[in-house]
């Protein structure tokens, strides 16, 4: 029966954060196609997506708490001696199981607060019934810390945390100043024993708060305005955009296929790979943002000035290597000049060849039309 449980619990925490990614990414393109439609969007839409940041956030912490995936440094098993490093997993347990009461405390305390407050989320959802994730999530997580401590003795060892931060928080109140720097160094010690690294920042933000006598359902607060900012959604998005990229096989397809239509020619490969990333470039529109005549200009710009110098490149013979110079002045390239005094008489160096060419034996109407893009790039 408790395994059944545990596999219930899994399903419904992979379903609950999947549930929120793919809704995270479905009522942006809900949102443009009703625009299309019929001129008017989703209400509070952005609302949704940017609380919805915030649970995929904490249910993937849950999630790492169970697989026990949470970023660590990894030096403990490495100063600790072996025979001591049941009692440094231990300690850090115990640490980690403070910290993790300390700010399930302190986000209890910000729910409990703002459920007077009659902000709506998309004109209906109450705004601590969003925000509840945080207590809930601090809660599993210090549970697993307990948990997965190991014997029942270390278990036990583990819970005591949940004590000693009550202790801390009610009878140590006084002293705080002078328990700020232990509590720091303790953290240091922590991490190096091998605590997750979010129990060290979060440690640090309640022994700063507490010392200074400020509430520490300040760090909750602040967590959820970071964290529903309106640049934030955009880190799962992008990430839930490149597994499926990932996934589908799409980047090593356009790889193929920019390979296939220029990998043939001398210097393929490099001229393949900047296509492939200016490709994704334009798609996303990292450059020239609203404006698609300077996204065009700039997308022609970076591919004439893609290379600074010269790169090696194997002919069709296959048995000499050539340097092959893109237009980006070459003449002034050491390696360039190195190879026209060493070959008078070629093409690429020759006084014939440099009659009608301009710098580097490029052509003058080449270099003009290159001049002139540069420039309608940089207005």
């Amino acid at each position: 029966m408790p395994r059944q449980i545990a596999i219930l619990g899994r399903h419904i925490e992979n379903g609950l954060g999947g549930l929120a990614l793919l809704a995270m990414g479905l009522l942006p393109v809900l949102e443009l196609g009703l625009r299309a439609l019929t001129g008017g969007g989703l209400p509070g839409s952005v609302g949704y997506v940017q609380n919805l940041t915030l649970w995929v956030g904490f249910l993937g912490a849950i999630i790492a708490s169970r697989e026990g995936r949470h970023l660590n440094l990894s030096a403990g098993s490495l100063v600790v001696p072996g025979s001591l490093q049941p009692l440094a997993a231990s300690l850090a347990t115990i640490v980690s199981t403070m910290v993790g009461a300390g700010l399930f405390w302190a986000s209890l305390g910000f729910v409990q607060s703002e459920m007077a407050d009659p902000v709506r989320v998309g004109g209906w959802l109450p705004l601590w019934c969003v925000e509840s994730v945080l207590p809930f999530s601090f809660l599993v997580i210090t549970w697993r810390f307990i948990r997965h401590a190991g014997t029942t003795k270390q278990q036990i060892l583990a819970a005591l945390g949940i004590p000693l931060a009550a202790a801390v928080g009610w009878l140590l109140a006084p002293a705080a100043q002078v328990l700020l720097w232990p509590a720091l160094i303790g953290l240091i010690i922590a991490a190096v024993l091998g605590a997750p690294i979010f129990v060290v920042l979060g440690g640090a933000a309640l022994a700063l708060f507490f010392a200074d006598g400020v509430p520490v359902a300040a760090i909750p607060v602040e967590t959820y305005r970071i964290v529903v900012s309106p640049s934030i959604p955009m880190i799962p998005l992008f990430t839930l955009t490149g597994f499926l990229l990932a996934e589908g096989g799409a980047s090593r397809r356009l790889v193929r296929l920019f390979d296939a239509l220029f990998g043939w020619l001398p210097g393929g490969l490099v001229i393949a790979t900047t296509l492939v990333c200016a490709f994704f470039c334009h798609l996303y529109r990292c450059i020239g943002r609203g404006d698609p005549g300077a996204r065009r200009a700039a997308v022609t710009h970076s591919l004439e000035g893609w290379v600074a110098g010269t790169v090696f490149a194997r002919l069709g013979d296959g048995h000499r290597l050539n340097w092959l110079t893109l237009p980006t002045e070459p003449g002034h390239h050491p390696l360039w000049r190195r190879r026209a005094r060493a070959d008078p008489g070629s093409v690429h160096g020759g006084a014939g060849a440099r009659r009608n060419h301009g710098r580097g034996g490029m052509p003058v109407r080449r270099v003009q039309i290159a001049q002139e893009r540069r420039k309608t790039a940089s207005l």
